[in-house]
């Protein structure tokens, strides 16, 4: 499932996908099982599973683009990096990975708007024993929408008699993210706990084009922005053969 946009948000959460090196497997779920990902997945989850910290240095660099047959559509290209190995041998581990999406502005009224989004990822495994494991995670998406009049929007409107100029208007969504957790593992009890909390805001900039076609772009002073914060601890027991 997918939550409403009221405001006409086009779900700009798939832009938080890490790249596909970074990812080890997928998990669909459905039913029940859902619910521990709280009220909002009772239709279901898409959960994303990355790759545990490589005990040897591994890197990739990923590219591609799409040449659009027609010149009105907007080419686009897209470029992602994975890095994952260990900074201190047993003790110390580092993963980073990120992306560059851009994606050209249609030149066809109600085309797709101009799209440059940006993402980058870094997380730390922190081991002192062979039971504990500490790690920390940190990142930001940056994701941007342009639709400019004369391109992928009409350049004017009528308002009864009155034509007016179209705006150009820009979408910002910011997130950052961070996660903490500690884990441990013992021969009757598997104690698990994370803190993670992410912040996301949507800032609007607009403006009209003036006689020397220059566009004057101000934000608008409202500003949705959200901040998650979850607390989840849970222990594993592991009860005797002859129980």
């Amino acid at each position: 499932g997918r939550e409403s946009r009221p405001n006409g948000n086009g779900g700009f959460e798939a832009g938080f996908i890490p790249p596909v090196e970074a990812i080890e497997r997928i998990e669909v779920i459905r039913g029940p099982m859902s619910s521990l990902y709280g009220s909002d997945a009772m239709g279901g989850v898409i959960n994303i599973i990355t790759k545990p910290f490589s005990k040897e240095w591994h890197g990739a660099l990923g590219a591609g683009g799409i040449i659009q047959e027609h010149k009105i559509f907007g080419n686009s290209t897209t470029d992602d990096f994975y890095l994952s190995g260990p900074v201190i041998k047993d003790i110390l581990g580092l993963q980073l990975y990120g992306g560059l999406n851009y994606r050209k502005e249609d030149a066809v009224s109600e085309g797709k708007p101009k799209r440059d989004n940006k993402n980058i990822t870094a997380t730390l495994s922190f081991t002192p024993t062979e039971n504990q494991q500490f790690i920390f995670e940190a990142g930001r998406n940056n994701q941007v929408q342009t639709s400019t009049p004369g391109e992928s929007i009409d350049a004017y409107q009528m308002r009864g008699s009155l034509k007016q100029q179209n705006r150009k208007r820009e979408t910002h969504n910011e997130r950052n993210h961070w996660v903490l957790s500690w884990n441990a593992h013992g021969d009757i009890l598997n104690p698990e706990v994370s803190i993670y909390q992410e912040d996301i805001i949507r800032k609007i900039k607009q403006g009209k084009q003036d006689k020397n076609n220059h566009w004057n772009m101000a934000y608008d002073a409202r500003r949705p922005e959200i901040t998650n914060t979850v607390v989840d601890a849970k222990v594993t027991a592991f009860l005797p053969d002859n129980v």
